[in-house]
């Protein structure tokens, strides 16, 4: 085997074919068109991923802070983005989060209503009606209405 690969190298035969680049380039090529389709979506999924836990936390949060005694009927029954609402940012550690999966979406909102809260992310902070927000909490079947 080794004799051969030297014979090989050190023969008049120099180089690869044609025919053996173009294998190889289609191999590639196909491996790649497996592959590449395969990472958007295992990304697609990660960033949802990411902004579900992150409805899960302001729902907590906002959970976190009735528990300890905030006034309830402070929190809107209305979709509110969470960034008005000065009192839950503390109980949100690292801050309030942007939304990952797209950069389409602004900002996450939320609305308290029978002592259950729910999370979307908005496009459009001047218009939060239930139209325009994609509720992603508490666990849809279909995130971002995909």
């Amino acid at each position: 085997m080794l004799r051969w690969f030297i014979k090989k190298i050190n023969g008049k035969n120099e180089g690869f074919t044609l025919i053996e680049m173009i294998v190889v380039v289609a191999i590639i090529a196909i491996l790649v068109g497996i592959a590449v389709p395969q990472a958007v979506k295992q990304i697609n999924r990660a960033k949802i991923s990411a902004d579900l836990a992150n409805a899960r936390n302001i729902a907590m949060a906002i959970q976190q802070y009735v528990a300890d005694g905030g006034d309830a009927s402070k929190l809107s029954t209305n979709w509110k983005s969470i960034e008005e609402d000065t009192f839950i940012v503390p109980y949100l550690s690292g801050g309030v989060p942007k939304p990952k999966y797209s950069s389409d979406y602004k900002g996450f909102c939320y609305k308290y209503q029978n002592e259950t809260v729910h999370v979307g992310v908005y496009k459009d902070s001047s218009s939060l009606t239930d139209d325009k927000v994609d509720e992603i909490y508490p666990n849809p079947e279909q995130p971002y209405n995909q």
